[in-house]
């Protein structure tokens, strides 16, 4: 049984690690010089004001996928409250049927309910190209080209 739920940072880290490092190994760039090293104070921080949105994937109570989200005010537009799409993944073997759009579907429902009016959410073009396509069917918009260069 598929399940969505809004978890606390704390409560599902332990859990989660396996799958991060899983999301790291398959989409980050650079590995050789930029390694995984989550930033655990930095989330805790952000969750104690409020601004840290976590919303897993389960089935049979087994975490499968997860999405966080940083809400709040933009710098440029601060009346109005953005939820940045912080990271995104599903298990490999889960993937191919509906859990992913429910996911994302599901994370904007919940963050519209606290006053969320815009989702951003990036995507690595190096794989998954197929997460664009799932992204517009459900009405994202692509709305900028991001660039980066490794010194």
């Amino acid at each position: 049984m598929i399940t969505f739920q809004e978890e606390q940072f704390q409560d599902c880290i332990d859990e989660g690690l396996p799958l991060l490092l899983n999301h790291y190994k398959e989409v980050a760039l650079d590995q050789n010089l930029i390694p995984l090293d989550i930033d655990f104070d930095g989330y805790l921080a952000l969750q104690s004001i409020g601004r840290l949105f976590i919303l897993t994937v389960r089935d049979g109570g087994k975490l499968i996928g997860y999405q966080s989200v940083i809400v709040g005010p933009s710098l440029h537009y601060k009346t109005t409250i953005f939820g940045d799409t912080d990271i995104f993944y599903v298990s490999p073997n889960r993937r191919g049927g509906m859990i992913g759009k429910m996911l994302f579907l599901e994370t904007e429902k919940r963050l519209k309910s606290r006053g969320v009016t815009k989702v951003l959410v990036d995507h690595k073009l190096h794989i998954h190209p197929y997460i664009g396509k799932i992204l517009e069917h459900i009405g994202y918009q692509k709305i900028e080209h991001r660039y980066a260069k490794t010194l």
